[in-house]
């Protein structure tokens, strides 16, 4: 569960990070043209990821512990999004295998 959480923080944030207008156009991920030229679509798309993340994190952990993940995994994913988006290391290369050995090391363990 924690997998799909840092999944829809991750996309949530990075919506919001690629429709800003101080970050430099670059297609790391292949959307953010799509994200820059509909600004406001990719904002309420990201706005939207985050609060279904922070809603089911509240549910399946309760309200303190859900919020508290839900800043942790916010605070984690969106420094790792500025630090390593400029410098082009954010691709389908490196994200998909993270999130599947996140998953397999969730249902391994627990």
């Amino acid at each position: 569960m924690v997998s799909l959480l840092a999944l829809f923080v991750f996309l949530g944030f990075y919506f919001w990070y690629a429709g800003s207008e101080r970050v430099k156009p670059g297609g790391v991920l292949g959307i953010e043209s799509l994200i820059r030229k509909y600004s406001y679509i990719g904002k309420t798309v990201g706005s939207a990821f985050l609060i279904l993340a922070c809603s089911l994190s509240i549910l399946f952990l309760g309200l303190g512990a859900g919020i508290f993940t839900f800043f942790i995994l916010l605070m984690t994913l969106g420094s790792l999004i500025i630090l390593l988006a400029p410098l082009r290391l954010l691709n389908y290369k490196t994200l998909l295998p993270v999130l599947a050995l996140m998953l397999f090391v969730e249902i391994i363990l627990f």
